[in-house]
């Protein structure tokens, strides 16, 4: 099952970046990035260096354990759900910003997991486009993730917590009424940086729940 979650999130990938997609030369920040973007590219430097510590004191179930949390939580069921709204939906600086956040967040990814699942890693990695600056010529051979000082971002994942937090608690008031669809999620914040954080990400909230029709 795993194997096919890593199979059908970078062939979705593919689709979104499009056929004429060209990766910019580094995964250095543009400035453009959105606050889910901030998120993961912090949660993937953080992964990056639990994985390689895990690896130097060879820690498999540490490594492992983060490399998969990273595809399955933050990859594949917060930031490929956002990227969609993200790309087809939002301006041309918005959706740039976007797929170039998705291509560094999937190449990074496959080569993370690569040392665990050889086979899968090098098939998807090769339908990938390459960055100008991408030398090597198999997964094998590529320079493997570490930590990057530009994507760590504490604040950014603090705010993002926030509306994953209003997500969850929203999912279970709806399962628990057995609300299915055309859902309306009232949130009330107790603090002015809480309204406005939940404000700013109305659109990632209602992507997020899915049933919701609209957020006040």
């Amino acid at each position: 099952k795993f194997c096919n979650k890593i199979f059908q999130a970078t062939k979705f990938v593919l689709m979104r970046l499009g056929d004429d997609y060209t990766p910019p030369a580094t995964g250095a920040l543009s400035g453009n990035e959105s606050l889910v973007e901030k998120w993961v590219l912090h949660r993937l430097t953080q992964t990056s260096l639990k994985i390689n510590e895990a690896l130097e004191s060879r820690d498999f179930f540490e490594a492992t354990n983060a490399i998969y949390h990273f595809w399955l939580n933050d990859l594949c069921d917060v930031y490929i759900e956002n990227s969609k709204f993200l790309i087809l939906e939002g301006n041309d600086i918005q959706r740039k910003s976007a797929r170039d956040t998705l291509y560094t967040c999937i190449d990074a990814a496959l080569k993370l997991i690569h040392p665990f699942m050889p086979f899968i890693t090098e098939e998807m990695w090769q339908r990938l486009p390459k960055r100008s600056t991408e030398t090597a010529v198999t997964i094998v051979k590529a320079e493997y993730p570490e930590y990057v000082k530009e994507y760590d971002n504490a604040e950014a994942e603090s705010a993002y917590n926030l509306v994953l937090d209003i997500t969850k608690s929203a999912r279970s008031l709806l399962a628990q009424y057995g609300i299915a669809k055309n859902a309306k999620v009232f949130i009330e914040a107790t603090k002015s940086e809480y309204y406005d954080i939940a404000a700013d990400q109305k659109t990632s909230i209602i992507s997020l729940i899915k049933a919701v029709d609209d957020v006040t």
